[in-house]
């Protein structure tokens, strides 16, 4: 199976804690009746027409992670992340902290690829965007998806506990949008550089004067015109990657989604970006 790079890296303000993992996809049925004139009396049988067939649409996956994708759009698609028994992370309502376990089977990660598959949505199959030049509103209706699926797990596996949830803020789209241009100026390929880019990190996030921020990253299938259903799947594709099978990674990544990297016990600000390498963003904001 190919697979699409992913990286994360965390940074807790005054500890000065870094912890960075990386890892490196009817027509209509007519029916003519022919007939030839002589001078017998001429019969004609016209052939009754059979009812078109309704056409279906089909859904062209662009999955690299692993988890594909429904072969129909639909008018009220909707996704979610759903984890597989043996998950390793668990809420502790003592310290309301998701909390990895230290002894743990990855029988789970194979698990994972079957229960969870993107659903297209028809009006998404339809709308074109360039991911490297999203407008804000459509940057914020990806982040927003982004959140809702991490936000749906959190809570269905702390039973609805877990006060690290995401949410999309100006502040957060205006921090991812700035990290973005930044990769692309300098272009960034963390595949090549094997690392963040540091210097970038450190200098956006600094201005927003939070208590700990992090970023996860993952490469994509994208170009540049795309339709947003296959934006979606890209975000969807690589968010249940880092979230379900991210052992070559320590579980960096998922302990990002979980908040369980910045030790978080309030809302996370959040938003995804996409710079010019097609390079997907995931960032978050902390403020105690």
């Amino acid at each position: 199976m190919h697979r699409i790079s992913r990286f994360a890296i965390i940074n807790m303000i005054m500890i000065m804690v870094l912890s960075l993992s990386f890892s490196s996809y009817s027509s209509s049925n007519t029916a003519y009746a022919s007939h030839k004139t002589t001078h017998k009396k001429v019969v004609i049988k016209k052939h009754a027409k059979k009812k078109s067939k309704k056409k279906v649409s089909t859904y062209s996956s662009v999955d690299a992670f692993g988890y594909g994708a429904s072969k129909h759009p639909t008018a009220n698609a909707s996704d979610k992340l759903v984890a597989p028994a043996g998950f390793l992370f668990s809420f502790n309502s003592s310290t309301n902290q998701f909390e990895q376990a230290d002894n743990y089977s990855n029988d789970f990660i194979k698990k994972s690829h079957k229960v969870n598959v993107f659903h297209p949505k028809t009006s998404d199959t339809k709308r074109m965007a360039n991911p490297t030049n999203l407008d804000t509103n459509t940057q914020r209706e990806l982040s927003q998806y982004t959140a809702d699926l991490i936000n749906q797990l959190s809570q269905k596996l702390s039973n609805n506990q877990a006060p690290a949830k995401l949410i999309v803020t100006d502040r957060a789209l205006a921090a991812a949008t700035q990290i973005a241009n930044g990769y692309s100026a300098d272009k960034w390929d963390i595949d090549t550089q094997n690392d963040h880019d540091l210097n970038v990190l450190k200098s956006v996030f600094g201005q927003y004067n939070s208590n700990g921020w992090a970023e996860n990253w993952a490469g994509s299938t994208l170009g540049k015109k795309n339709s947003i259903a296959n934006i979606k799947e890209n975000i969807y594709g690589s968010t249940a990657s880092m979230m379900f099978d991210d052992a070559d990674s320590g579980w960096g990544h998922t302990a990002n989604f979980l908040g369980a990297s910045l030790n978080a016990t309030h809302p996370l600000e959040f938003a995804i970006s996409i710079d010019n390498l097609n390079q997907l963003h995931f960032e978050f904001l902390l403020y105690n």
